[in-house]
């Protein structure tokens, strides 16, 4: 018998802009795809879910997120860039096991999937073995949620370039493997990028052969740019004078880019992807929300990882909005103008929201299989409980939820047709095991936590 489910009676916020917001909807899955979505459904022979006080969204999309930092929780909340290259990289590189990276990669697809998250750009560059390879790739084969594996080589190679601005001319034949192997189809749960280094880092003969590999193997490829804060690097004005920008590249950060920069991004059909809380607890860079958003491109939201920050993509729908309108606020008062209508602010809460939904599904390049309620697409779906008093008593829906909802709310996660998680706790998966495992790599890794809060007044 196939797989079928129906939703019935909740608010849909389909992110489609044909079917837009029903205040009362019902959506009809069958076979791990979307085959209805309407203001009624009678649907029989098939499991239901009643929707009454849920939100129903399309699960929430991470466009960027290093799942191997789930071990090291909050140690950069008080740190910045330069930290990570004298202390965490040195150690796990000397530390970080394969098993080490497995329990990393399912602790931190868990802790997505818990808030609503259904599909994570994992960019992965702590392969450091064969091994590790296939830690990393099995952590997401055994879990149920979606994803882009973004292979990003070796901590080894990351440090050789940052300090001493080489690297091996070709460090891909690991990739080149899992390419014609596990990781062939682009159709899969699982699918795969190429994680380079951008010109920021590597000369740019590295990256010339880094982007020449990506295309030979026909992958998609995904750079960290414009970080940290200071001055212009020009990185994308470099790649699009010896012609390699083109419209498979996603750009993460941007944060020093410049707005000509953001223009070249755009008219190339390019992606980018800002990371608020963590471009700002750590002093990465002013996340170019506004900046992007004028030059033409539908940035989409990541939360980079739990070294600083929540890793909460509806807190980064929020704060992001916040900085967008924020940038516009400060021109307005540079120009001794005022506001007079909520169109002047910029970005809206609708695009707010698209950023962790179908415009994060764009820059991952899954916009045709996920990210909005859309008949045909794949059943990735969240409900979120709108009972809940954060939400109350929802009546302009999509700006409550970008102004007060979190990943706290969700109660149902469904991927591909299936229920993950239901009436706020997961169905198959055993939190308590995967802390477990996840608690053993951090004491492995000597993090110093448990640690005390710094005292009051003290740097």
């Amino acid at each position: 018998m196939s797989q079928r489910l129906l939703i019935r009676d909740a608010i849909v916020v389909s992110m489609d802009p044909v079917i837009g917001v029903l205040p009362r909807g019902s959506l009809f899955v069958e076979d791990g795809r979307i085959v209805d979505v309407r203001p009624d459904l009678e649907i029989e022979d098939c499991q239901t879910i009643d929707g009454t006080d849920q939100i129903v969204l399309p699960g929430l999309i991470d466009a960027h997120r290093h799942l191997w930092y789930s071990p090291v929780r909050g140690d950069f909340m008080d740190g910045v860039f330069a930290g990570l290259l004298s202390d965490l990289y040195p150690r796990v590189v000397e530390r970080f096991t394969a098993p080490d990276l497995y329990a990393a990669t399912r602790a931190g697809l868990l802790m997505a999937l818990d808030r609503g998250v259904t599909t994570v750009f994992d960019w992965c560059h702590a392969l450091n073995s064969p091994e590790h390879v296939d830690a990393a790739v099995q952590g997401h084969l055994d879990m149920p949620a979606r994803g882009v594996f973004g292979f990003g080589a070796s901590t080894q190679r990351k440090l050789a370039e940052l300090q001493l601005g080489r690297a091996p001319a070709d460090s891909w034949e690991l990739a080149r493997q899992l390419r014609k192997g596990r990781l062939s189809s682009d159709t899969g749960r699982l699918t795969m990028a190429l994680a380079l280094q951008s010109p920021d880092v590597s000369p740019m003969d590295q990256v010339i052969v880094d982007v020449s590999v990506a295309r030979e193997l026909q992958l998609p490829i995904s750079m960290h740019v414009g970080t940290p804060a200071g001055r212009p690097k020009g990185s994308i004005d470099q790649l699009a004078a010896v012609g390699l920008l083109d419209h498979d590249m996603q750009f993460v950060h941007c944060c020093s880019s410049t707005d000509a920069e953001f223009g070249l991004l755009a008219s190339h059909g390019c992606s980018t992807v800002i990371c608020p809380s963590v471009e700002l607890l750590m002093g990465t860079g002013v996340p170019p929300i506004a900046r992007a958003h004028r030059a033409g491109l539908r940035p989409a939201f990541g939360t980079d990882s739990v070294v600083a920050g929540a890793s909460d993509l509806l807190e980064e729908a929020r704060i992001g909005l916040a900085l967008a309108r924020a940038q516009v606020l400060a021109d307005v008062v540079r120009a001794g103008e005022s506001l007079v209508n909520g169109s002047q602010l910029g970005m809206s809460s609708m695009e707010a929201l698209a950023a962790v939904t179908i415009h994060a599904a764009a820059a991952c390049g899954l916009e045709r299989d996920i990210g909005s309620l859309t008949p045909g697409k794949r059943a990735d779906v969240i409900m979120l409980r709108a009972a809940d008093s954060n939400l109350w008593p929802m009546t302009s829906v999509v700006q409550s939820l970008v102004g007060s909802a979190s990943g706290g709310n969700v109660e149902f996660v469904i991927v591909d047709g299936s229920v993950i998680k239901a009436n706020g706790r997961f169905v198959e998966l055993d939190p308590a095991a995967i802390r477990a495992d996840l608690q053993r790599v951090r004491d492995h890794l000597n993090t110093r936590s448990p640690r005390p809060a710094p005292a009051l007044g003290t740097r």
